[in-house]
């Protein structure tokens, strides 16, 4: 009879969780799923397509000015709730280099317009 080699046991390490980076860390606070939450209570349709009488949910709570350029985290006027078509396209557009009118306040950058975002994604 052939002899097979015994089973070896394998040794398990625990596994190891990865710390999650910047904008990990904010998108996952208790503070910014509120904020978005409750925005996205506020205004249930995507504000672009309300705009261009179309109906879409929003799925996605979007910081007009980018963060990474010093947009407001929490301020109203820097969010607009989108549907995820709308946030994907204006994503891709500040990709290709679209800046948008703002203005500095206590809290960060907030666009002067929010329609000129409604403008430029129509």
């Amino acid at each position: 009879m052939p002899h097979l080699p015994k089973a070896r046991r394998r040794r398990y390490l625990p596994e190891r969780k990865r710390e999650p980076t910047g904008d990990q860390r904010f998108y996952n606070s208790t503070a910014w799923r509120k904020t978005s939450r409750s925005v996205r209570q506020r205004q249930p349709l995507c504000e672009v397509c309300t705009a261009i009488d179309q109906v879409a949910v929003a799925d996605v709570t979007d910081h007009i000015i980018a963060r990474e350029d010093g947009g407001a985290d929490y301020d109203p006027r820097n969010l607009m709730a989108m549907c995820a078509y709308h946030h994907n396209r204006k994503s891709a557009l500040e990709g290709q280099g679209l800046e948008l009118d703002s203005k500095r306040t206590m809290s960060g950058r907030v666009p002067v317009d929010r329609d000129e975002v409604i403008k430029v994604l129509t």
